[in-house]
């Protein structure tokens, strides 16, 4: 069996597999891998481990810390998980603060496109879309009659949407087909209705990457666990960097590059791009604006502090929160945003 602490011995599933350990056992681990317990005891790691968080969610962020030759983590003292952890938690509520404007806000879109549209009948659209290049599931009306109406329509399985779904499934109009897609199902009907019209949204390529952190925010996966390793330079795009000053006002430093490549931060940009360009109601400005001064304020809590050694980690988090800072003045700044 692998070494707790050591490299996997070849690329099975069993090689990856870890004894498992009591709470004094995982402090002791964190010791041995060079985790300090300075601004923390082992006590009051100990109580965090089994009170307030698990061993393998906490342990994850030390992959934000570099290693001796001997692969024990510099400059790692066990606040710093517990820091990064509380960060993401709030990174992930910040995400999905945001996420219901920003779709509800591409469906106002879309229904005042095709409202406007002469000769759409609102049906066609849709039947138009399924048997499309757009629509990436074949038997997607099928899928959604499985998943929310089942066998029986007299007793739906959806107790929200699954009457609604019975009474219009058999010939949808997109106002009521576009309130039960997926938000991966809906990006793909609105770019569709975009070419049909010969319309453009700036950021529509950037959907994918807005849907991507939704998702991950929503499942309570981590965000900022690898710094060095959830980077992805390729993925950034066109896109993201032509429309990053002018949307967020921010310059594309060497430092923001170098952010934009983690991909947390890149796809975190990508949502608040999105959401910059379909705007929101003066309430649902003033909520995203303050939760997203808030988050800014958590991230840069401690950059000056802990992660004064840890330049890489202690960049993104600066650049992170300037980001989320922008994002709220841009909000502020521009009632039509």
């Amino acid at each position: 069996m692998a070494e707790i602490d050591g490299s996997p011995d070849g690329n099975t599933a069993a090689s990856f597999r870890r004894p498992k350990l009591t709470i004094r056992g995982q402090v002791s681990h964190l010791r041995g891998r060079g985790v300090r317990f300075g601004l923390v005891t082992e006590a009051e790691a100990g109580r965090y481990l089994r009170d307030d968080a698990y061993f393998f969610r906490v342990k994850a962020y030390e992959n934000d810390f570099q290693r001796d030759a001997a692969g024990r983590y510099l400059h790692l003292d066990f606040a710093y998980l517990m820091d990064l952890d509380g960060l993401d938690e709030a990174l992930r509520s910040f995400v999905l603060r945001v996420f219901p404007v920003l779709e509800r806000r591409l469906k106002v879109d879309l229904n005042r496109r095709l409202c406007e549209a002469g000769g759409e009948d609102g049906y066609g659209v849709v039947s138009d879309f399924l048997s499309s290049p757009y629509n990436r599931h074949p038997r997607l009306v099928e899928e959604l009659k499985a998943r929310h109406i089942g066998p029986d329509p007299a007793a739906p399985r959806d107790r929200y949407v699954g009457r609604m779904l019975g009474k219009y499934l058999e010939d949808p109009a997109y106002w009521s087909f576009m309130e039960v897609l997926t938000f991966g199902d809906l990006r793909n009907f609105h770019a569709f209705c975009l070419d049909r019209l010969g319309a453009r949204m700036r950021t529509e390529r950037l959907l994918f990457a807005a849907g991507r952190i939704r998702n991950a925010a929503a499942h309570g996966n981590c965000l900022l666990d690898d710094v060095y390793g959830k980077t992805d330079p390729a993925a950034k795009g066109r896109t993201l960097r032509s429309l990053f000053p002018s949307l967020l006002g921010l310059g594309l430093t060497t430092s923001m590059k170098r952010a934009l490549n983690v991909s947390a931060v890149q796809d975190m940009a990508a949502m608040l791009m999105v959401a910059l360009e379909l705007g929101g109601t003066p309430q649902e400005r003033d909520v995203m604006s303050r939760a997203a001064l808030g988050t800014a304020r958590r991230a840069g809590l401690h950059v000056d502090d802990y992660y004064a050694a840890n330049p890489k980690l202690r960049a993104t988090l600066s650049n992170l929160a300037a980001i989320l800072g922008a994002f709220a003045a841009r909000l502020s700044d521009d009632p039509a945003a």
